[in-house]
């Protein structure tokens, strides 16, 4: 048996520090975060995906008693042009928290969102997250570090035994 370990490492951030560029993305998302339909967890989360192509899409999630409804990051997913896809993400910023509450709480994309994005963010360049709560500090991480091991056929059909 071989023991295997992974690193990684973000950085936790004021708004202030964002590039310019990153502080529109985030306002999109806070945006996005007021259409969000949450009346069965009240969670109330926004996102932007800004492509290398320089596209913007957002997108919120909506809840339904009778379906699974969307999270807010396959809204924005959804809503990409042709163009945008093939020029890959460049970075997801994702702001949620509570509805009516000012948590400081990261909002982090949940597993299957993450795996969506991971292969939406396969243009051979890196792809980042910008993470937050309604307000306070930040979180930047790169996209591969939230999913590290991703379900990625290309590992099996790259495989020399195969």
């Amino acid at each position: 048996m071989r023991h295997v370990t992974a690193e990684y490492s973000w950085d936790l951030m004021d708004r202030n520090e964002l590039t310019l560029q990153e502080q529109e993305d985030l306002m999109l998302a806070e945006e996005a975060r007021k259409l969000a339909s949450a009346p069965l967890s009240g969670l109330m989360v926004g996102a932007c995906l800004r492509m290398y192509n320089g596209e913007c899409s957002d997108g919120w999630n909506f809840e339904r008693k009778a379906s699974t409804g969307w999270h807010a990051e396959k809204n924005a997913i959804g809503r990409i042009s042709n163009a945008g896809l093939s020029s890959g993400l460049k970075r997801v910023t994702v702001v949620g928290g509570l509805k009516g509450a000012q948590t400081e709480r990261i909002m982090v994309p949940c597993g299957p969102c993450r795996q969506d994005l991971l292969e939406l963010g396969k243009s051979g360049r890196e792809a980042f997250v910008i993470m937050a709560g309604v307000r306070g500090q930040i979180g930047k991480i790169k996209l591969e570090y939230l999913l590290p091991l991703d379900y990625n056929l290309e590992h099996f059909l790259s495989d020399p035994k195969i």
